[in-house]
């Protein structure tokens, strides 16, 4: 898919180390007509993740229904960050601020490293998503970083940023008192540098 693979989009897809190749995910996989019966030892699978340390946490309740959906989130979190930042599986290749800010809390919850956060938030700090009304949840995820670390200095990294843009208090309005945003998705995306 075009949009996963070529960097030179407007809005680019997150770059894979060339050293994986091309990935796509897939969860199943059927083979047909080999010229053998093949054995699972014949069969390798290679596995792209975040290195997300999984066994950092653990859940257990008398409801094994509550369980597995506690492993299933903890799970997603893993499987939308084999990019080092949190997007939404392959469907396209880019974090959205609302998606992202949701594996953020999920992630505090199961790891404590906040790398792939602040990894997450420095791209979207630069490349902001077409819906204009995610563009606030990047505020909620600069905060949520804070609150998880205390790191004054990564908020004021992108304070002016927050306060100028995402707040959208100087954005216009259109004729029906809606905002107006700054470009039309997908012909003209906006980049902030």
């Amino acid at each position: 898919n075009e949009q996963n693979t070529n960097y030179s989009l407007p809005t680019p897809p997150v770059r894979i180390p060339e050293k994986y190749g091309v990935i796509l995910p897939f969860r199943y996989a059927e083979i047909h007509e080999l010229p053998f019966a093949p054995r699972p030892e014949d069969l390798t699978m290679v596995a792209v993740n975040y290195p997300m340390d999984m066994k950092a946490s653990a859940f257990r309740s008398d409801d094994p229904r509550l369980d597995k959906v506690y492993d299933f989130c903890k799970y997603s979190i893993q499987a939308t960050s084999f990019a080092g930042l949190y997007v939404d599986g392959n469907r396209e290749r880019i974090p959205y601020e609302s998606d992202a800010y949701i594996n953020q809390l999920g992630e505090y919850a199961v790891h404590a490293d906040p790398r792939l956060a602040r990894a997450s938030i420095d791209y979207l700090a630069k490349w902001s998503t077409w819906p204009v009304e995610w563009w606030q949840h990047f505020i909620r995820m600069v905060w949520a970083a804070w609150m998880h670390d205390g790191d004054v200095d990564f908020v004021k990294k992108h304070y002016e940023l927050m306060k100028n843009d995402r707040l959208l208090l100087g954005s216009a309005r259109a004729t029906d008192g809606l905002l107006s945003t700054p470009f039309d998705w997908p012909a003209n995306p906006r980049a902030i540098v």
